[in-house]
């Protein structure tokens, strides 16, 4: 393999383990202290937690309750930790070409969206992030101005109109031909995973989608995150989470996702309305137009046409061990910047 960074791959374990090791002919190699670096997968947060307090790993990601544990330890001393915005966006795909004619329905997929608290779900399942009514995340500028600062989360007029998700559900039943009674059809829902939070949080939004518009949900399974990967690529899934995180800093990071040709446009979205925004959107220089089109794109892909769901925007809550230096955690890219990393005191 080639390298041109800090670092070399010497094994990779998939799904288990990567070892990397200091490149010697990297153009910066003395700014590199560290001369190897084991990232290793980790399923659960509770096993997560535990190496973290046992000194077993150095640096840790987590969800949920172990957010509130590992900040009493932050405060107390014991490790370290950050906490910060994330550009990233979390959000429910349809596959919209699949076996399943329910999902073709822009209501239908609407009232899927709207029966979802997400509030709830942030806040007492996830237990981090925020709360999303739109694709394009915090941070995200348009030119010098920052996007969520100027254009309202388009689902929030949605909301605001207190449409009955079941009701919406059924105009779309209709449309389609099919039978009113939504406890007389189902739809399926993939997890992104295996672990305990991934089946906590596929229950979730089944009891969500059962109780507030009476379809049945059968829940899939991913054996591991590869797995939910080739699945959600292959379109083997009705309904999944899906997220993409920023790898530039402008909105079309993430408008862009959802042209009809996209590879990571898992849903098969498809809209020549959207289509036509977007040819606009790259031929604008003029970044106030810029930003109008893009509003009227993420209006478009949410609202009228349902072809997402926005859940959450990230953020980052990483935890590291006292004696680790120069860890750095770039708002856009990796999730950590090794290049300058090293420990001390250890």
């Amino acid at each position: 393999m080639v390298y041109n960074g800090p670092y070399t791959i010497t094994s990779w374990q998939k799904g288990a383990k990567l070892t990397l090791k200091k490149n010697d002919k990297y153009y910066d190699k003395d700014a590199v202290k560290t001369d190897e670096v084991n990232l290793s997968v980790i399923k659960e947060m509770q096993t997560r937690y535990q190496m973290l307090m046992n000194k077993e790993i150095d640096a840790v990601a987590v969800t949920g309750e172990y957010i509130d544990k590992l900040k009493k330890d932050v405060e107390a001393g014991k490790i370290s930790g950050i906490g910060q915005a994330d550009p990233v966006s979390f959000y429910m795909i349809f596959n919209q070409t699949g076996k399943n004619k329910l999902l073709t329905n822009p209501k239908i997929r609407l009232a899927f969206s709207i029966a979802i608290d997400r509030e709830t779900y942030v806040n007492k399942i996830y237990k981090r992030g925020f709360v999303a009514y739109g694709v394009v995340s915090p941070l995200i500028k348009t030119g010098d101005v920052e996007y969520r600062n100027k254009v309202e989360e388009p689902l929030k007029e949605v909301i605001a109109q207190k449409k009955d998700p079941k009701a919406l559900f059924i105009e779309g039943l209709k449309e389609l031909g099919l039978d009113p009674d939504p406890s007389k059809h189902t739809v399926r829902y993939l997890p992104q995973d295996s672990s305990a939070f991934d089946k906590q949080a596929a229950e979730f939004f089944q009891n969500q989608w059962k109780s507030k518009i009476g379809v049945n949900v059968q829940l899939d399974s991913a054996a591991s995150f590869a797995d939910y990967l080739k699945k959600t690529q292959d379109g083997n899934f009705e309904i999944a989470m899906s997220g993409w995180g920023a790898d530039f800093n402008d909105p079309d990071s993430f408008i862009g996702l959802f042209q009809k040709d996209n590879g990571n446009n898992y849903g098969k979205y498809n809209s020549a309305k959207y289509e036509e925004l977007l040819k606009k959107i790259q031929n604008e220089t003029d970044n106030t137009k810029r930003l109008e089109l893009f509003a009227q794109a993420e209006k478009l892909l949410i609202n009228e046409d349902a072809g997402i769901a926005p859940i959450f925007y990230k953020d980052r809550r990483n935890f590291f061990q006292n004696s680790v230096k120069g860890l750095q955690h770039p708002a856009f890219g990796p999730t950590y910047e090794l290049k300058w990393v090293y420990t001390e005191g250890k």
